[in-house]
């Protein structure tokens, strides 16, 4: 939306509830509406801000958004490279991306994995970072989960028997990936805060 359009809808509204589909995170409002935040590569949510109200520390040119509680505390969005994607929504379910994810990591059984790898000549990593498969991995965590799990990123999918993907470090996998994808949707403020203003920044870039 504009800016004039998204400062309007974060007035005077209050976060009910924080929730993550994917790698989407979702700020269920008071209003009805949903504010969702895309993170993309260098996307990040800092709370509380390290900016000052009315003076002090002045904000760096990779804070795009500034989020303003009743308390006066800020949440400051920062992307150093403008990949994020912010949007109000009626509901977030019927984003078309959304409806194409895979099951979340933690949503899929040991039977349910090997059926997936079972027909897939792909590398493994490329398969697990694939979001219509597996929804919410990226390439830290893939990297990190098939370390734990001690198995080749390079090895093909469908070559990632059964037997090694549900026992032994099969089940590394199992854990990592599901604490990974579990830790990152943390609130990063209080369910019932409320906002009193949205400040928008926008700044030039060289």
């Amino acid at each position: 939306p504009k800016k004039e359009e998204f400062v309007k809808e974060l007035k005077n509204v209050t976060i009910k509830e924080i929730i993550r589909r994917g790698k989407l995170l979702i700020f269920n409002l008071s209003s009805g509406k949903s504010l969702t935040i895309h993170l993309k590569m260098t996307g990040q949510l800092i709370y509380p801000s390290h900016q000052k109200l009315g003076g002090g520390v002045n904000p760096g040119k990779i804070s795009r958004v500034s989020f303003r509680f009743s308390d006066n505390t800020l949440l400051d969005f920062n992307d150093s490279r403008l990949f994020g994607e912010l949007r109000i929504v009626n509901n977030w379910q019927d984003l078309k991306f959304i409806k194409e994810l895979g099951p979340e990591p933690f949503e899929l059984t040991s039977d349910k994995f090997s059926e997936i790898l079972k027909n897939k000549k792909t590398k493994i990593k490329v398969l697990i970072t694939d979001q219509k498969i597996i929804s919410g991995i990226g390439n830290l965590y893939a990297s990190e989960i098939l370390f734990r799990a001690k198995i080749d990123p390079r090895r093909p999918a469908n070559t990632t028997r059964p037997p090694r993907a549900t026992s032994g470090s099969g089940r590394a996998w199992m854990r990592w990936s599901s604490s990974a994808t579990r830790s990152r949707p943390r609130a990063c403020m209080a369910p019932s805060s409320k906002w009193t203003s949205t400040e928008g920044r926008s700044h030039e870039t060289h």
